[in-house]
């Protein structure tokens, strides 16, 4: 049904509110019938994007970063576009962009430094790194960041945690090494 309405939606005289939720459900179902985005996906989701700047677009994209749909020289073609043509979730965007490139890492076998430990730490990206750290994808140097939180931090909880996965990676860690 999407399919139909969506090429002729500007002849229907829809009002901006549900063009973008239209624009959203197309895309996000062009999406879902993919295992990864192709390049003329993309390049019709940057178009319409070019065209609208919705957040609904920028919805489309930081979900496919968050199913692994992007690759990295996707992932670059977007942030050059972005840079380009300006951002309305910047902040959303490089945490999910640091997340993807943590997740392939993992994939490959590598382990995060402590730079990207730190870029994802700043940038909230905590369920990643707990992920990383239960993989046992963070190296050795990178664990000593997780300090305990202040009593009414932010996030106090999920930066417990992850300190908790850290010391038990460095405990493993120095365990193999005896």
């Amino acid at each position: 049904m999407i399919n139909r309405i969506y090429p002729v939606m500007n002849e229907l005289n829809f009002s901006e509110e549900v063009q973008e939720h239209l624009i959203w459900a197309y895309f996000k179902n062009k999406l879902d019938e993919k295992e990864s985005l192709d390049g003329h996906l993309l390049s019709e989701i940057l178009n319409k994007y070019k065209e609208k700047r919705l957040l609904a677009i920028e919805s489309v994209i930081i979900t496919a970063i968050k199913e692994d749909k992007v690759s990295i020289t996707q992932l670059g073609t977007i942030r050059e576009f972005f840079n380009n043509h300006g951002l309305l979730s910047e902040k959303v965007f490089s945490k999910e962009s640091l997340s993807l490139q943590a997740r392939l890492k993992s994939k490959n076998g590598q382990k995060l430094n402590r730079t990207e430990v730190e870029k994802l730490y700043a940038r909230e990206a905590y369920r990643t790194l707990q992920f990383m750290l239960q993989d046992e994808k963070v190296d050795p140097a990178a664990l000593e960041i997780f300090e305990r939180p202040e009593a009414g931090e932010k996030n106090r909880k999920l930066k417990a945690s992850l300190l908790e996965e850290a010391q038990k990676l460095l405990q493993k860690y120095r365990s193999d090494e005896s």
